[in-house]
């Protein structure tokens, strides 16, 4: 997720809550509720502004690539309205309790450059590369066998958003229903590592790759150095 024009998301439109009541900013927060819960990986680039309920749609995506001149935070605190319905327990089981409520109860806005630092960017880059990193990203993700990977995420995200919970039960069973394709992808990764690919912690070249050009790859030249001693008056 990207946004155009150099930010983000500047947040919710105010206006709309006027016009509407805070239905409207429940309603937008019920979409992002599942969105930890797509099974599919989700990356958000952000660059400009990510503030409001901008700030949580990016809170709400698996990984996000920050640029240092972004600008994050909960403006919205400005004119008491909170951030989305779980927009608060989202940032909490990121940051911490201290910082997220640092950030939920005065408002300040902090740069892209704190935000890596709090441990809410996978990457920190310079201004304008944010989408371009996070295509490289998604690309390198894609190449895994994506049932094993999906079951890693939802795993890992529910045990922060529903600990023993009996939606997070339900969700264990469908993370059963995942393993039955999960272990034919670990089959074939199987028949790819007795084939020499992946060896060694290499994360590229991981699909189909002729075992000649791996073993030219991991070839490595060995020197052997032979060390004459001299005598010369007595001393070597």
């Amino acid at each position: 997720m990207n946004g155009e024009g150099g930010s983000f998301c500047s947040g919710f439109d105010i206006d709309e809550i006027g016009d509407k009541g805070y239905n409207a900013l429940k309603d937008a927060a019920s979409r992002l509720l599942r969105r930890p819960l797509c099974d599919k990986p989700t990356i958000a680039a952000v660059s400009g502004y990510a503030v409001a309920e901008g700030f949580e749609l990016a809170l709400a995506c698996d990984l996000r690539i920050i640029e240092d001149t972004a600008v994050l935070g909960c403006l919205g605190r400005r004119f008491g309205v909170p951030q989305g319905l779980f927009g608060a327990r989202r940032l909490t089981s990121l940051i911490g309790l201290s910082r997220a409520l640092d950030l939920l109860m005065t408002g300040r806005l902090i740069s892209g450059t704190e935000a890596h630092q709090a441990g809410l960017a996978c990457k920190l880059t310079t201004t304008g590369t944010a989408l371009g990193e996070s295509v490289k990203l998604a690309k390198s993700l894609v190449k895994f066998p994506q049932n094993a990977l999906i079951m890693d995420k939802l795993a890992a995200v529910n045990s922060q958003l529903n600990p023993n919970s009996e939606e997070s039960m339900r969700d264990e069973a469908v993370f059963t229903s995942l393993l039955g394709n999960a272990i034919e992808d670990i089959k074939e990764g199987v028949k790819k590592f007795q084939g020499g690919i992946g060896k060694h912690g290499k994360f590229y070249k991981l699909t189909e790759v002729p075992l000649k050009d791996w073993e030219l790859e991991e070839t490595l030249e060995e020197v052997k150095v032979t060390i004459e001693e001299k005598k010369k008056n007595g001393k070597s």
